[in-house]
């Protein structure tokens, strides 16, 4: 039972919040913001840590929003009060308030932040925990004995000294300490978690290493793809989405088969799925992939929805690519290519390490080539700045044993003319070192002549140039960076030398719109392929011209890939040299 008391102290205390509340001004975003582009796309960046813990007494807090669109907020607990209105435009601070705990154990709530238009940006939940009462000793009064917490007495012990929250082992499955977050469950199949210990634990920084089980009810439905025999979906505990949703990365049907139809899920299914709780980006927490449904609807058995080999040679036997803990593709994203069902590839989807709200680049990697298939990202002035962080590693979503080496020496026997060659440019991915860490990642280097083709005076190199100083604009430019293979006759190490390079390109005519590339006509838009030879030596200083330029719809029938899938009326079968300056 929670106690409602108010003391003078508190009343001042809440006093003070309401009139804050009262000058409350939410200012709208004027200009463009990092994490905006172009004018064009949402972002929404919440100041604040995925899991904040309050005294016991009765006070309040402030949460600073930063927006250019309309987002609610919401409170899963009646003891924590949003002060003003809870659908804001732009950018502004949000004034909770909240109760005493009166009682003997700590208590939770879930704060959900969410743009108005769903998938409009990113979405974020914030765990609150309460202490308990001031001592735990077994007395009744709220705020005896000093001012909420003084002298530590919340965390003597680690708030596992012989209390009711450590009984029967129930709540210490991973090590943590759940008996006081909010939710329910133990996370066994026995036992599930609910959604919002799911949250909760994924919050306070405690992802599993191991399958768990949690139980919800499905919010919502991103895809069910028969073709790829996996969903993707949102889950909550009352089906709402409003509230705190908990999403699931490409998930299996039930007895971890391939989903075969559309239908075989639906809004209001009640589920329990078993996989591995992680917060993917610092803030997306997920049921991350390779999780499956254990039930629907209390049935285990999934009918006729389960007949035929549909798990014979498809994209999860031999460790297959397609399927990977890779991140949360964004359906929307103007300059992602199509998906291959090849079991070879391996995709990332990488936001950027500094500001999550924002997407870095993502990237199809081959693990036979040894190096990118292609490279997508957008291409803008907010991500460029002076920060570097020359660091060469795995990607730490694919599969480190799949990954390349990208050391520049390589094989000896070639002369080290070799160079390790960045797809998407460093010098594009500097506005801070944590992102430009990023674009060393090995899924973004590939092998290239380092006597000219990368190198001052290079095609790549010069092409790289005019991308940055004539391509890039206020609209967003979106680029697909990739390699090709017309044979697999030369080696570098263990990686297979590309013997072409591409460049696609895409964005408005007018380069300054503040129109997205997906809701513009065809007459609006303009895109590119620029395709040659891996040059070698000198051969490598050749300017880019209009000799290399084609249509997109050639290149895709040269490299069997399918580019901007998520803009219809992109002109892909046509282009003029003169929009691009040749």
């Amino acid at each position: 039972m929670c106690g409602r008391q108010k003391n003078t102290k508190v009343m001042k205390r809440l006093g003070y919040i309401v009139a804050l509340v009262v000058s409350l001004i939410f200012a709208s975003c004027e200009g463009l913001e990092q994490g905006q582009i172009g004018g064009e796309e949402k972002f929404l960046t919440v100041k604040a840590e995925p899991m904040m813990t309050l005294e016991a007494g009765a006070d309040g807090f402030k949460l600073q929003v930063e927006s250019n669109t309309t987002w609610t907020i919401a409170s899963s607990a009646e003891w924590l009060t949003i002060l003003g209105p809870t659908e804001v435009q732009n950018s502004g601070d949000v004034m909770f308030s909240h109760t005493a705990n009166t009682t003997g154990k700590s208590r939770g709530a879930i704060i959900s932040i969410a743009p108005k238009v769903a998938g409009e940006t990113a979405s974020y939940t914030i765990m609150v925990s309460q202490n308990a009462a001031s001592g735990n000793t077994g007395g009744s009064g709220d705020n005896t004995g000093g001012d909420d917490n003084t002298g530590g007495d919340d965390n003597t012990g680690g708030d596992n000294t012989g209390g009711d929250d450590n009984t029967g082992g129930d709540d210490n499955t991973g090590g943590g300490n759940t008996g006081t977050m909010a939710g329910s469950g133990n996370g066994t199949a026995e036992s599930p978690y609910d959604v919002i210990r799911a949250l909760a634990i994924i919050n306070g920084g405690t992802a599993t290493e191991s399958n768990v089980y949690v139980q919800g009810v499905i919010s919502s439905i991103e895809e069910v793809s028969p073709s790829y025999g996996n969903a993707s979906y949102y889950i909550s505990n009352n089906g709402a989405t409003y509230n705190s949703q908990l999403y699931i990365y490409r998930g299996k049907y039930l007895n971890n088969e391939k989903f075969t139809s559309s239908s075989q899920i639906k809004v209001g299914d009640e589920v329990v799925i078993c996989g591995q709780l992680k917060l993917w980006n610092g803030n997306s927490p997920q049921i991350i992939g390779g999780n499956y449904l254990v039930s629907i609807n209390g049935s285990t058995t999934g009918g006729d929805d389960n007949t035929g080999g549909d798990n014979t040679g498809g994209d999860n036997t031999g460790g297959g690519g397609l399927v990977t803990d890779g991140g949360t593709p964004h359906a929307g994203w103007a300059e992602l290519p199509a998906e291959e069902d090849n079991s070879d590839y391996y995709y990332a989807y990488h936001m950027r390490a500094d500001k999550g709200t924002q997407r870095n680049f993502s990237v199809c990697y081959s693990a036979e080539m040894g190096c990118p298939v292609w490279v997508a990202a957008p291409i803008h002035k907010c991500y460029c700045g002076s920060g570097r962080n020359e660091k060469y590693a795995p990607d730490p979503v694919i599969p480190s044993s799949v990954q390349k080496n990208a050391d520049k020496a390589g094989d000896t026997n070639k002369g080290n003319w070799m160079n390790r060659g960045h797809m998407l440019a460093s010098n594009m991915r500097n506005v801070s070192a944590a992102t430009n860490v990023q674009a060393f990642y090995y899924s973004n280097i590939a092998p290239q002549d380092g006597d000219g083709f990368n190198t001052g005076g290079g095609w790549w190199n010069d092409l790289e140039a005019i991308e940055k100083n004539q391509y890039m604009c206020s609209d967003t430019l979106y680029t697909v960076n990739g390699c090709h293979w017309a044979n697999k006759n030369e080696t570098f190490g263990n990686r297979v030398v590309p013997t072409h390079f591409y460049k696609v390109f895409l964005r408005t005519k007018k380069g300054s719109s503040g129109k997205w590339v997906v809701n513009c006509s065809e007459s609006e838009l303009q895109c590119v392929a620029f395709y040659a030879p891996h040059y070698h030596g000198s051969g490598g200083k050749t300017a880019p011209t209009r000799s290399h330029m084609m249509s997109v719809a050639e290149l895709e029938r040269i490299t069997g890939h399918t580019f901007f899938p998520n803009v219809p009326n992109a002109p892909k079968d046509t282009f003029n040299p003169s929009d691009w300056g040749m």
